[in-house]
């Protein structure tokens, strides 16, 4: 079974942010509980009111016949790049690890979930693209990719 940290992020598979404050167990049953807020804004250290759920939850393993090429192996994962935020200014001139130019036009919200986005043209063609901003600020998956030398997705190279 795999051990679940407190004082920690985690994100799920849809890419939703869950603050784990505690493990506890209950008193008349003994089940043990994950204690945790929703994060709402990461910068702002912005989260929910105090929630539990089962600790198995944390527990369950994605179902490759329902999400194929998700790579995390559990539904909920240590949001490892918590502290390698970067700011992204618009204007800013970034490099993909594949080798595209691209300026940031700015950071968008989602409508319905105020997720956050990069809106980003492509210098070569001028074509608009939005990624999420986790993935944008996401390292370069070196199982899938061995040769690449650039440690995130998107590297800065100018303002």
């Amino acid at each position: 079974m795999r051990e679940i940290k407190t004082n920690t992020i985690y994100k799920d598979h849809k890419g939703l942010l869950y603050y784990v404050e505690a493990i506890s167990t209950n008193t008349i049953d003994g089940r043990k509980y994950v204690v945790y807020r929703d994060v709402y804004n990461l910068e702002k250290k912005q989260y929910s009111d105090v929630k539990a759920v089962v600790l198995d939850a944390f527990m369950v393993k994605v179902n490759r016949d329902k999400y194929p090429n998700l790579k995390q192996e559990y539904y909920l994962e240590e949001y490892e790049d918590l502290n390698e935020q970067r700011e992204i200014i618009a204007g800013d001139r970034y490099r993909h690890f594949k080798g595209i130019e691209v300026e940031i036009i700015g950071i968008a919200k989602h409508s319905e979930d105020l997720s956050e986005y990069v809106v980003y043209k492509e210098l070569s063609d001028n074509n608009l693209w939005i990624r999420p901003i986790d993935m944008f600020n996401s390292k370069v998956d070196k199982t899938k990719y061995p040769d690449i030398e650039q440690v995130y997705r998107f590297e800065k190279i100018g303002g």
